[in-house]
């Protein structure tokens, strides 16, 4: 069951991040464009790599990292 679980969770990151990518091509595409959207690309790019730390950190702290402890 926890692999099952790692990999559901895997898949719905995979498609947060795949989302917010797309949401950036488009403002970016936006911006070419000449649509003050700067404003929104800031806030989406801050909430991006917010979700790649977290994603880092939990991965650094997952499988085979599970058992091993800080001391």
């Amino acid at each position: 069951m926890q692999a099952r679980k790692r990999l559901e969770e895997a898949i719905a990151n995979d498609e947060r991040i795949r989302a917010m990518t797309d949401e950036l091509d488009t403002l970016f595409e936006l911006a070419r464009e000449g649509e003050d959207v700067y404003g929104d690309i800031e806030r989406d790019m801050k909430a991006y790599g917010e979700l790649l730390e977290r994603l880092e950190t939990a991965m650094l702290l997952s499988g085979e990292n599970d058992a091993r402890s800080a001391s």
